[in-house]
């Protein structure tokens, strides 16, 4: 048997700067609103923060708030997640197989913008959402760490062997 050798090549791209900027400018960032537009359009959801550099797929559509929007993504949440938004967005939906909302449509999408009283509003039930989102999480692996510590967890690992043993 002989031993085979590899030869590593590195080599390095220059892309383009209009490329890298792209790219950059479709990676997500905490506060996007991320709209899914395939499969199961109307989902929408607010980037949190992100370990990695993160662009979605091409189910989903990014919006992301000018600086001096009069809407703050907990509002824009709100009304993406609302009944009046899910009517226009059902209206705009095409697809038989797969269900899809054209961006022609999600750019055409109406927004109401709320009273700045009702955009600190949105804010507060945006954090108490995700307050208990992280809750859920939390009391989601509780359950998995209970589940794990049957009665069946104490049997030793040498009995579990045997009786795979025999059942082969």
């Amino acid at each position: 048997m002989s031993r085979a050798s590899f030869e590593w090549v590195i080599w390095q791209a220059q892309l383009p700067e209009a490329t890298l900027a792209k790219r950059r400018q479709q990676q997500m960032e905490p506060g996007d609103v991320l709209l899914s537009i395939k499969g199961g359009p109307g989902k929408v959801a607010i980037v949190q923060d992100l370990e990695h550099p993160t662009v979605p797929g091409q189910a989903f559509c990014v919006v992301r708030m000018r600086p001096n929007a009069p809407l703050t993504p907990a509002a824009l949440l709100q009304y993406l997640r609302s009944a009046v938004r899910q009517t226009l967005l059902d209206k705009a939906g095409q697809g038989t197989a797969v269900a899809f909302v054209p961006m022609g449509a999600v750019k055409g999408l109406p927004i109401v913008i709320p009273h700045p009283s009702e955009l600190q509003r949105a804010e507060d039930l945006e954090e108490e959402g995700a307050a208990l989102s992280r809750e859920v999480e939390e009391l989601s692996r509780r359950l998995q760490r209970l589940s794990r510590q049957g009665w069946l967890e104490d049997i030793p690992p040498a009995l579990l062997a045997c009786a795979e043993k025999e059942g082969a």
